[in-house]
């Protein structure tokens, strides 16, 4: 092909046209040096010896008139109507190669006219990356050319017909993406910049690897390809709008930081995922039943930082589903930092799953899901095989729906640092299940309506601090329900709604109401003492427990004076029993006290443990109904107490059983070092109040303050000081009503008061 020569300007807006495609009349071209303002010489012949004036202007028709331009200068070429208003610009302005046929037709800038597909096709890859084709038949045939080579391509691969591409007949437009402009916002800080560095911006797409997206092709090669590649390099790519489908797991590795993005979430209630249904989305859909969908990983500890937004993750459940959508193997090394942000998972055993399959390491780090749907798995979040996240995030998701039989559930982790806020779980079992020795828990603000099954919100072995916030109950059924919230042995924490408390420290109690239909501000009381029972420890310094409870029944008993001690509620003289460990370590207790069939029995018991230089021992409470071993009896071993508890601090432990036959007398059987403990450690104690009432949303804590502060007879123990006061539990005559120890004598310097 000849040249045209390269001095000639070919407008790539010819004639001058409007936004509204209006030829303009009185439009001007404006030719300044390229990112610049400043005006440059245009000329009116090829010798460049006729001057023009710039701006140019358009005539009436909005043609212009024969512009030539220095080949030695790079332009910037503006386009204004005659008021003054952009209609376009072209910087960097970069002359094209002009062909002999290129007189036939309308040529824009690098202009060239074929007259064969062939042609198209011999077009050097190098340095044509786009092209477009009318072959001169009426209505033309128009054809677009994908980036690539075109040599031994078939026509639907890199040569596509394109119906809808208005061309004057006979023309075909070949120009580098690099000279093309792409138009950014009016400001003078912004510079115009060529389509293809603007295209680059936007990242790879895993159709770049091949991938098809028809929701019938095999895409597992070209999307492992693509994670591949950016694991070594990091950075952002997508899914575009397809379903794309995998047939065996799909490894990310976090070598580098990665955005993975694709175009949107599934809803809550569209059911099963039909890959025959149209989707405008970006569906990633396994068919295999590997252990994951998607499988992460790394090389080095520490790698991770995977940011996935928009991504939808669905089963064919028809078919084989893998167990997982998304699962992590702790078995290599720690990785951290795994963010799903507007994303949904749909059909799977679990959402994301945890787990380890060999090695020492059981722990992951910085897990968060947030505004995503989760719906149609039997689980949202499993922690299996004694794996932990450290840092676990559960925050503004749509996770309703999901596991409803026996042994499924919901969120079910063992996590340091977790946030469950602002969540729907509605229609679910167990949705909330916290355990592990972990610290730093919140749960709020989540809405849970008609859940089933243990409890609502669980934490299991929590050493604190955790709180559980207001969250909302709707149609709670107490057939269906056992626990609003379940507390099994935990330390300090703070909860805002009713709980049964199975072993728990030093945390206030909560304030019941008595909504039994809704049973959204109670403990449920239709649930006994066989699987969960009802231990609490609670600090004095934590609370007043002086009110007398609302009982059915209440007896008390003295103790034993051996020591004295001060009242940890009044600060007066208090007569207390001592122990010291020997043999089984138990104290033996009996009470007459009845009760009837689904009655509570309560044992509130102050007990301190003396400092000593014995081995850490948990507490054990026996209460045997109408002797050990008979119906609802209950041990109850105080885990962790040396965790939360000081050697000489008073700890009020109150336990309870739920009656299922009537009740005639109550044994404890009470271990303060645990059973068969080293002899000679010491403790001392008043004797339990044991009390009866219906429901367990009436028992509280107890010290009963006459029982600590009156006696039967004036004591005989060292210890109390002169002035100590103690009232007589059994007056013969007036003024008889204290006893109060006199100076200087003996240990029985008393007198009446």
């Amino acid at each position: 092909m000849a040249s045209q020569p390269p001095s000639l300007f070919y407008l790539p807006f010819r004639p001058a046209l409007d936004a509204n495609g209006i030829v303009a009349p009185g439009a001007r071209l404006f030719f300044f040096l390229t990112q610049t303002s400043i005006p440059q010489k245009i000329y009116a012949d090829a010798a460049l010896s006729i001057e023009l004036e710039n701006p140019v202007g358009a005539n009436a028709a909005g043609v212009w008139p024969s512009i030539y331009i220095d080949p030695a200068l790079t332009y910037r070429v503006v386009l204004k109507d005659q008021d003054g208003v952009i209609l376009n610009e072209v910087d960097p302005y970069v002359p094209g190669v002009a062909g002999e046929r290129g007189q036939r037709g309308l040529p824009g800038v690098g202009g060239n006219t074929f007259t064969s597909l062939d042609e198209l096709k011999d077009l050097d890859p190098e340095r044509y990356q786009s092209a477009i084709l009318a072959d001169g038949i009426n209505p033309p045939i128009n054809y677009a050319y994908i980036e690539g080579n075109f040599t031994g391509r078939a026509d639907d691969v890199n040569v596509i017909k394109l119906d809808a591409v208005p061309l004057t007949t006979g023309a075909l437009v070949v120009q580098s993406a690099a000279s093309v402009s792409f138009r950014q916002i009016e400001a003078p800080q912004i510079r115009t910049r060529n389509a293809l560095e603007k295209l680059r911006e936007q990242g790879a797409s895993v159709r770049d690897t091949g991938a098809v997206g028809d929701g019938v092709a095999i895409d597992t090669e070209a999307v492992q390809e693509i994670a591949d590649y950016f694991a070594g390099v990091g950075g952002e790519w997508h899914f575009p709008t397809g379903i794309f489908k995998t047939d065996q797991p799909v490894i990310f590795n976090g070598s580098k930081p990665q955005r993975i993005l694709a175009c949107g979430k599934r809803g809550v209630y569209p059911g099963a995922f039909n890959p025959s249904s149209p989707t405008d989305l970006a569906v990633i859909m396994p068919v295999h039943s590997g252990r994951a969908a998607i499988n992460f990983t790394g090389t080095k500890v520490g790698d991770g930082t995977i940011e996935m937004r928009g991504i939808a993750l669905a089963a064919n459940e028809g078919g084989p589903v893998p167990t997982a959508g998304f699962g992590w193997d702790t078995a290599t090394e720690f990785f951290r930092d795994f963010s799903f942000i507007d994303c949904s998972v749909h059909g799977f055993t679990s959402a994301f799953d945890l787990y380890k399959t060999g090695g020492t390491n059981i722990e992951m780090g910085l897990f968060k899901a947030i505004r995503c749907n989760v719906n149609r798995n039997a689980w949202i979040a499993r922690t299996l095989n004694g794996t932990q996240w450290n840092g676990f995030a559960f925050k503004d998701n749509e996770a309703g729906q999901n596991g409803y039989l026996a042994g499924q559930g919901g969120v079910a982790v063992q996590a340091h640092n977790v946030e469950i806020t602002g969540n729907t779980m509605e229609g679910m079992r167990d949705p909330i299940r916290i355990f592990g020795s972990m610290r730093g828990v919140v749960v709020h603000s989540n809405y849970l309506e008609a859940v089933v099954g243990r409890a609502a919100i669980h934490l299991e072995n929590v050493r604190g601090p955790w709180e559980i916030g207001p969250n909302a109950f709707l149609a709670v059924n107490t057939g269906q329900i056992e626990h609003p919230v379940l507390l099994t042995n935990c330390g300090p924490g703070r909860c805002a709604l009713p709980y049964r408390a199975d072993g728990l420290h030093k945390t206030p109690l909560f304030v019941p109401g008595n909504a039994l239909a809704q049973a959204d501000n109670i403990d449920n009381p239709m649930i006994g003492t066989a699987v969960d029972g009802f231990l609490r420890c609670d600090s004095l310094d934590t609370g007043t427990y002086t009110r007398e409870p609302e009982a059915a029944a209440i007896v008390r008993q003295r103790v034993l004076i051996g020591a004295r001690e001060a009242n940890p509620m009044t600060g007066g003289a208090m007569p207390v029993e001592v122990y010291t460990t020997a043999s089984a370590g138990r104290i033996s207790l009996t009470y007459a006290v009845t009760g009837t069939a689904g009655q509570w029995v309560i044992a509130s018991w102050l007990m301190k443990r003396q400092p000593d230089a014995g081995v850490a021992a948990d507490p054990y409470i026996s209460m045997g109904v109408n002797g050990a071993g008979s119906s609802a009896s209950r041990d109850y071993p105080i885990y962790n107490f040396d965790t939360f508890w000081r050697a000489g601090e008073w700890c009020l432990v109150t336990t309870a059983v739920r009656l299922e036959a009537a009740m005639t007398s109550l044994s404890l059987g009470l271990y303060p070092y645990g059973v068969n403990p080293n002899a000679g450690r010491v403790a001392r104690y008043l004797r339990p109040v044991v009390y009866t009432t219906d429901t367990p949303n009436k028992i509280v804590p107890y010290i009963d303050q006459y029982i600590a502060g009156s006696v039967a007879a004036s004591p005989t123990v060292a210890g109390f000081f002169p002035g100590d006061t103690l009232l007589n539990a059994s007056p013969g005559a007036a003024g008889q009503g204290a006893f109060v120890r006199l100076p200087g004598g003996d240990d029985t310097n008393w007198a009446y008061t």
